[in-house]
């Protein structure tokens, strides 16, 4: 599978107004799958085969970037970024992504939605993102502790670490024991602490 990210500029107010007028017929431009979100797309396509997948991928990229010249909407070359994802252990040679003479770049962990997404799908960035954000919510509660109730210190760990740890919860099957473990021992220990 092949991931592609691209977005409209961050902050502005009329953006996802805008992505949502322009985008919805960007669908029906190509063979990829696109989940649309706000004013995020991801461009998705599998194929069992690297050869026939790179023609397919740099064919149908032609039809996106054909689509956002029609609609006046400039692509950012350098901002955009590709992924491949696959079986564990198997890797692209010689794999080229381009769009008008532009070569994209390959990454291997891409941010979606607040999520941390890797190419192997083992979530380890999403967790140690995690990790760091129930580390530096430790020293709030500590400190807030003593100037606020339970109730209140609870309403803030479910507004700071809780909803954190729901965002990728469901998507975390293929995640290692080990990496569930450590943050699960964080947090237990940042919880009690309450």
């Amino acid at each position: 599978m092949l991931e592609i990210t691209q977005g409209v500029p961050q902050g502005s107010s009329l953006g996802p107004l805008l992505f949502a007028l322009y985008v919805t017929d960007l669908l029906k431009a190509s063979a990829f799958n696109s989940p649309l979100f706000s004013d995020d797309t991801v461009l998705s396509i599998s194929s069992g085969n690297c050869i026939e997948l790179q023609k397919l991928v740099n064919t149908e990229l032609q039809k996106v970037d054909e689509w956002m010249r029609f609609n006046k909407l400039p692509l950012n070359y350098s901002k955009t970024s590709y992924m491949f994802i696959g079986p564990r252990g198997k890797r692209l040679h010689d794999f080229t992504v381009k769009i008008n003479d532009n070569t994209i770049s390959q990454t291997s962990s891409t941010k979606y939605l607040g999520v941390y997404i890797d190419d192997k799908l083992t979530w380890s960035d999403d967790i140690a993102n995690l990790e760091k954000t129930i580390s530096r919510s430790v020293e709030i509660f500590y400190r807030l502790r003593r100037y606020l109730n339970e109730r209140a210190l609870k309403s803030l760990y479910f507004s700071i670490v809780y909803s954190h740890l729901q965002d990728a919860i469901g998507a975390w099957g293929g995640v290692g024991k080990t990496s569930l473990r450590r943050l699960n021992v964080l947090h237990n220990n940042k919880s009690h602490d309450l």
